[in-house]
C-alpha cells in the first residue's frame, strides 16, 4: 500500500486461516470467531499515518514522565487499528460498545488542543 487514496491499516488474515475460518462457516452455517493471528498492513504513504509519526516524534516529556502527543498518538494508532478490524470482520456488540467508548475518547482529546 504506498498511496494515500488507500485505507491508512488494512488486517491481513493468513490465506490457510481464512480458507480455514470459510470452511468451518459453511460446515457448521454459522459464524467462525475472528483469527488471533492476523497480519495489521500499515500504508506508510497515508497522511494519517505520517502525521502520526510526526506527532510520537516531537513528544516533549512533561515532569511526570509523561507526554501529552505521545499518549494521543497511541490513542490515535489504536483507532486506526480498530478501523482495520471493523473493515475486516465488523465487531460484536461488546466490541462495539468498547470501540464507540474509546471513540468518544480520541474525540475528546482531539477537541480539547
Amino acid at each position: 500500500m504506498k498511496s494515500e487514496n488507500t485505507p491508512p491499516a488494512m488486517v491481513l488474515l493468513p490465506e490457510f486461516m481464512r480458507r480455514l475460518q470459510d470452511m468451518t462457516a459453511l460446515m457448521q452455517q454459522q459464524k467462525v470467531e475472528f483469527p488471533e493471528e492476523h497480519i495489521l498492513l500499515i500504508n506508510i504513504a497515508h497522511p494519517l499515518i505520517q502525521n502520526l509519526v510526526n506527532l510520537s516524534q516531537g513528544a516533549i516529556i512533561q515532569e511526570g514522565g509523561e507526554s501529552p502527543s505521545t499518549e494521543l498518538a497511541n490513542m490515535i494508532c489504536h483507532h486506526v487499528y480498530d478501523l482495520a478490524l471493523i473493515a475486516q470482520k465488523g465487531f460484536d456488540a461488546e466490541g462495539m460498545k468498547d470501540f464507540v467508548e474509546r471513540s468518544n475518547q480520541v474525540l475528546t482529546r482531539l477537541t480539547t488542543h
